[in-house]
């Protein structure tokens, strides 16, 4: 089985069925009624592209075509429509809904044992979303602490050129979710934004970043407790801004104006305040490109990064962060290793793969004991 088939056949697990907050569920229509529908609108469509073959005869008369003209006219305009199918036919493929292929990357702090504090491991996912914007499923990676996270970015790259190599069709979107994290930007710029198409060599693959919606929320809540004294003012605020930016164009734009047109008019005394403001302010300027939420949702690309989010606690918290425990770093990988296997969806699969190299190390090595003893005998 393909790591593509492999994504498409995963069993739903809690979440799976759901479509990203990007959008609302639309209700599905059932299929008799469907097929009227689409009957209508083709007929219309008809109906309006031939009205005007009555008015051929009045051109005729008025301008004194032949009938050889008007035959040809009538065959100049199939001709055309001939040609617009076979050409633009698949233009709903790249400039309509597509498929998604949304890929995230988080860290959390460990307890490793030996260590006097604590140290970052790291998830990623790949998640796959139809055309309706539903999960059809996610595969699941995990790397304990190490230096750069080196490890996680390269069995990720392999899984991301994997499936896409495996893809048929036009590629699905490319969507990249995180919360700017240091390791997370340095991903993307260091390799996703170099990425070239498997199918088209030397052409870059286009990936769309996304600042996770919710970590921008949480700067315009920690920018209206900066600016307003009054609790129930600030919550206002803020609740605009957050309606700015997922539903207004150029909406970033619009919360930093604001917030800057605020702070202008009012004195902050705390210099705690100053600096969550300053901070919060900053997150979001230096990300303004990656923060277009409108743009996203008519893309139809999910905007919150909470598939992988819910991989730092199901992929570790629940198992390797209970009460007194601690880990060493190769113990603890054993663990998450076989934990993203049975997350992913794919236990069967690699436990037939193990018991398939187990069989072939065996029959290495009974072939290799002749030729050992025949040369102690010489």
């Amino acid at each position: 089985m393909t790591t593509v088939q492999a994504l498409r056949q995963m069993p739903g697990r809690p979440g799976a069925g759901q479509p990203p907050p990007t959008q609302r569920r639309v209700p599905d229509v059932p299929g008799r009624i469907a097929f009227w529908l689409l009957a209508l609108v083709l007929a219309v469509t008809m109906l309006g592209t031939t009205l005007p073959t009555p008015l051929y005869v009045i051109y005729q008369d008025r301008w004194h075509f032949s009938a050889a003209v008007v035959t040809v006219t009538f065959a100049v305009y199939a001709a055309a429509v001939m040609a617009t199918l076979l050409l633009a036919g698949r233009s709903s493929d790249q400039a309509g809904r597509r498929p998604v292929l949304a890929v995230g990357r988080d860290g959390l702090m460990l307890p490793i044992r030996g260590q006097a504090c604590y140290r970052e491991g790291a998830t990623a996912t790949v998640s796959v979303y139809d055309r309706k914007g539903r999960r059809l499923g996610t595969v699941y990676l995990g790397r304990m602490p190490e230096p750069g996270q080196e490890a996680l970015s390269g069995r990720l790259t392999a899984l991301i050129e994997a499936v896409l190599r495996d893809w048929t069709g036009p590629l699905p979107r490319l969507a990249y979710i995180t919360d700017g994290g240091h390791h997370q930007t340095r991903y993307y710029r260091r390799v996703l934004k170099r990425m070239s198409d498997p199918h088209h060599p030397g052409r870059r693959l286009k990936w769309h970043w996304v600042i996770d919606y919710y970590h921008a929320c949480e700067s315009i809540t920690k920018l209206s407790e900066a600016l307003f004294s009054d609790a129930r003012a600030g919550a206002g605020w803020a609740r605009k801004m957050r309606r700015w930016l997922r539903e207004k164009p150029r909406g970033i734009y619009r919360v930093l104006h604001s917030a800057a047109a605020l702070r202008r008019r009012r004195i902050i005394a705390s210099a705690a305040k100053r600096e969550q403001y300053r901070a919060a302010y900053a997150y979001l300027r230096k990300r303004t490109r990656w923060l277009d939420y409108v743009g996203y949702r008519r893309d139809h690309l999910p905007i919150g990064s909470g598939v992988t989010e819910a991989a730092c606690k199901t992929v570790f918290t629940q198992r390797l962060k209970q009460s007194g425990m601690t880990w060493t770093v190769e113990g603890g990988q054993w663990i998450v290793d076989l934990r993203v296997i049975h997350l992913s969806g794919v236990w069967s699969e690699v436990y037939q793969s193990y018991l398939r190299s187990k069989e072939e190390d065996e029959m290495g090595t009974q072939g290799t004991t002749p030729k050992r003893h025949a040369s102690k005998a010489a």
